[in-house]
């Protein structure tokens, strides 16, 4: 079965700054917002869990992994699980990321 035919992705991903990604995850996003074919990741079933502090970034908070999740939607992946969230700012980051993984799997 070649890689094409099933591919899972599961991407944490943190909002930075002004809602951009971090460093170690801008030439991913450079990529993914290039213009592709509509059907590039067609075999990918994937889902995000963003990382961020909502008190920190307002209405940016979660910026970076909505826009990923909405970018690789587009370019034909599937979305196998909701969108998480985890705000640093209560200090429940890691609880709101099991509860979200004790759904995922």
């Amino acid at each position: 079965m070649s890689w094409r035919k099933r591919v899972w992705a599961y991407l944490g991903h943190p909002g930075f700054g002004e809602g951009e990604p971090p460093d170690n995850a801008k030439k991913f996003f450079e990529w993914v917002r290039r213009p592709h074919r509509s059907n590039l990741l067609e075999n990918t079933r994937y889902s995000v869990f963003g990382l961020g502090a909502l008190r920190s970034y307002g209405d940016r908070y979660q910026a970076a992994p909505k826009e990923l999740d909405k970018l690789i939607g587009q370019l034909g992946a599937a979305r196998i699980y909701d969108r998480g969230e985890g705000n640093s700012d209560g200090g429940a980051m890691s609880d709101e990321f099991k509860t979200w993984m004790q759904g995922f799997w």
